[in-house]
């Protein structure tokens, strides 16, 4: 059994070696719409804690969550990998850089 910390090493190789979260679910046979909802819940989750500490205000909760399912989509087919200047793949247990939305 693969331990969770090499798993995470797997998934940022393959991330940052070029392959979409789609690529990388459909490759084990996964179901990719397991990871759109995982992701929603997550980052949900991350919201709904901005809005309770204040951070966000009601209105911009409400404007994020309408936008969050088409943002995640579109990043589970988005290759980050390998790109000019990127230095970090950190899209694993939800903590997606989403500029203006986390």
């Amino acid at each position: 059994m693969r331990s969770i910390n090499r798993f995470e090493e797997e998934l940022y190789e393959s991330l940052y070696g070029g392959k979409s979260l789609y690529d990388i679910a459909t490759a084990q046979g996964g179901d990719i719409e397991s990871v759109i909802d995982l992701q929603m819940t997550q980052l949900g989750r991350q919201l709904d804690d901005r809005l309770r500490s204040g951070s966000i205000s009601a209105e911009q909760h409400v404007a994020h969550k309408k936008e969050l399912r088409d943002i995640v989509e579109q990043s589970v087919f988005t290759s980050f990998g390998n790109q000019e200047g990127h230095t970090e793949c950190n899209i694993y247990k939800g903590v997606l850089h989403l500029e203006g939305l986390l």
